[in-house]
C-alpha cells in the first residue's frame, strides 16, 4: 500500500512520469489489428476518423482522435480514414493528408503520406482524396463492410451497394479487456489525477472559486504530461455537491462547505477518473462525517466484492445495501421509501480510452450482463446527495453531497484499487489539508 501524501513518493512517481516520454508501441496497434482481422476475414473494416468542429467563426473545438479509430491505429491527425483487408498483400491501408508547406505554416507539420508507412506501420498509405475511388473498389465488388453504423458520413457512402456489418461489438469486446500495455497508461492517468488532487486539499479553503480548485487540479495535469482531460472537471461545494454532474464551476465557497471533485487526467488517451470530496475548511462537520462514512463504507464492501465470475449489475446491489440500511439507521430514510432518493446513478462503469468505455454500450446497451473478468477496469463510485429541502430530512444535514470514486482493475484472484495514492479516509483527508 503506497503512503498517501508522502513527499518522496510524490516526488518519485512525478519523476516516473516525466521519465516516459510519449512514444507510441507501433507492435501495440498492429496486434489489435490483426486480432480484429481474425473476426473479418469475410470482408474488410473501414473507418473514418473524428471531425473537427467549429467553435465559432473560424475558431475550431480541440480536436480528439474517435477513440476506435486511435486504438487500431495510433493516428492521431484529422481527415483521415483506413481500410483493413485481411485477403490483401496490403492490409492496413491508410488515408491521410499529404505534405502542404502552406498549411503546414499556420497549423503545424502534418504526417504526411510517406511518413503514414513509416512511423504508423501502414502497409500502403494514400493521400485522403483518395479514399472514395478505393471504397468504391470495394463496393462495386459487392465486398462486405465492416464499419462502425453511427458513421453516417461512411453510411451515406455505402448505401446499400454491399453487405454490411457493425464492428462496434467486435472492437468494444476488444476493448473491454485490458492488456498490461493498457494498464500501464491507466495507471499514469490516474496517479497524476491523485497527485493533482492531493494539491487541491492542500490549497483549498473558504471563500475561494470553484474555478480556483480546478485551475489547480488542470494545472498539475498539463505539467505532469497530460495534455487534456477525460472529461470535464466537476468541481462543486456546497449546494453544488448536490448536483451529479455540475460543471459551471463558478460558485465562491463558504465556510463548512463541502467539495465534490470528480475529474479525469487522459494519458495517452486513456482516463482516469477519481472522485474525492473534502470539507473546505479541512475539518468535517458531525453530519459531513457520518454521511462520507456511509459512502465509505459502502465503497469498502464493493472491493471485498469484486472479482472474476461477479456480474457486472451485482456491484450496483452491494453499494445500494449498505446505503440504504445506513440511511435508515441515521433515520434518513424510512423502511417504504426508494434508496434512489439519495443515491440517485449507479455504482460502476466499465473505464478505458473513454470514461464511460466504449463496452458499456456494445451488448444492447445492456452493460450489466458483463461477467468481471481478468483485466476488466472498471470504477467504484457510491454517493449520497442530501439537497437543501429534501423533505423529512433534518437541514442540519442539507446541501451535504458526498461522492468517493475509485479506479479498479479486476486481477486473477480478486481486484486492486489503482487509485490509492488520494486520500479517502476521513483522518487521512484532515491531515493532507493541514499541510
Amino acid at each position: 500500500m503506497r503512503k498517501i501524501f508522502s513527499f518522496s513518493i510524490f516526488i518519485l512517481i512525478a519523476c516516473e512520469i516525466f521519465s516516459h516520454s510519449i512514444v507510441i508501441d507501433k507492435e501495440v496497434f498492429v496486434e489489435r489489428r490483426s486480432r480484429l482481422m481474425e473476426q473479418t476475414r469475410d470482408g474488410i473494416v473501414v473507418m473514418m476518423s473524428a471531425k473537427v468542429y467549429e467553435r465559432n467563426n473560424d475558431v475550431s473545438h480541440d480536436f480528439r482522435q474517435e477513440s476506435h479509430f486511435y486504438y487500431l491505429t495510433g493516428f492521431e491527425e484529422s481527415s483521415s480514414a483506413f481500410i483493413l483487408d485481411p485477403n490483401a498483400s496490403n492490409k492496413f491501408m491508410l488515408f491521410v493528408q499529404p505534405k502542404n508547406p502552406l498549411l503546414e505554416v499556420w497549423t503545424g507539420k502534418l504526417t504526411g503520406v510517406e511518413n503514414a508507412v513509416t512511423e504508423f506501420g501502414a502497409d500502403k498509405s494514400f493521400p485522403i482524396n483518395s479514399f472514395d475511388s478505393v471504397l468504391n473498389d470495394y463496393l462495386s465488388r459487392g465486398i462486405k463492410i465492416y464499419f462502425i453504423k453511427d458513421d453516417k458520413e461512411l453510411a451515406a457512402k455505402i448505401k446499400d451497394k454491399s453487405p454490411t456489418s457493425d464492428v462496434k461489438k467486435m472492437i468494444g469486446d476488444m476493448r473491454l479487456i485490458k492488456s498490461a500495455y493498457e494498464i500501464e497508461q491507466l495507471q499514469k492517468a490516474i496517479d497524476i489525477t491523485c497527485m493533482a488532487l492531493i494539491e487541491c486539499m492542500k490549497q483549498a479553503a473558504p471563500g475561494m472559486y470553484e474555478y480556483e480548485l480546478q485551475a489547480t487540479l488542470e494545472y498539475n495535469f498539463k505539467r505532469n504530461g497530460c495534455q487534456q482531460n477525460g472529461f470535464p472537471s466537476i468541481v462543486g461545494s456546497g449546494p453544488n455537491s448536490c448536483i451529479l454532474h455540475y460543471e459551471t464551476n463558478n460558485r465562491q465557497t463558504q465556510n463548512g462547505d463541502m467539495v465534490v471533485m470528480d475529474v479525469g487526467a487522459e494519458w495517452k488517451y486513456y482516463s482516469a477518473d477519481v472522485t474525492r470530496t473534502f470539507p473546505l475548511n479541512g475539518k468535517f462537520s458531525p453530519e459531513q462525517r457520518e454521511i462520507y462514512q456511509i459512502v465509505f463504507d459502502a465503497q469498502e464492501e464493493v472491493v471485498k466484492f469484486l472479482k472474476p465470475g461477479k456480474m457486472f449489475y451485482q456491484v450496483d446491489s452491494v453499494a445500494r445495501s449498505i446505503v440504504r440500511e445506513r440511511l435508515i439507521q441515521l433515520g434518513l430514510l424510512k423502511e417504504n421509501e426508494d434508496v434512489r432518493k439519495f443515491f440517485m446513478h449507479g455504482t460502476s462503469h466499465w473505464l478505458g480510452l473513454d470514461v464511460h468505455d466504449e463496452c458499456d454500450y456494445t451488448v444492447g446497451g445492456k452493460r450489466g450482463d458483463r461477467v468481471l473478468l481478468p483485466g476488466t477496469v472498471l470504477t467504484n463510485e457510491p454517493g449520497i446527495y442530501i439537497a437543501e429541502g429534501t423533505p423529512g430530512v433534518n437541514p442540519k444535514y442539507y446541501n451535504i453531497g458526498v461522492r468517493i470514486e475509485d479506479d479498479i482493475v479486476i486481477t486473477e484472484t480478486g481486484c486492486e484499487v489503482m487509485s490509492t495514492l488520494a486520500p479517502r479516509k476521513i483522518e487521512d483527508i484532515e491531515a493532507v489539508m493541514r499541510k
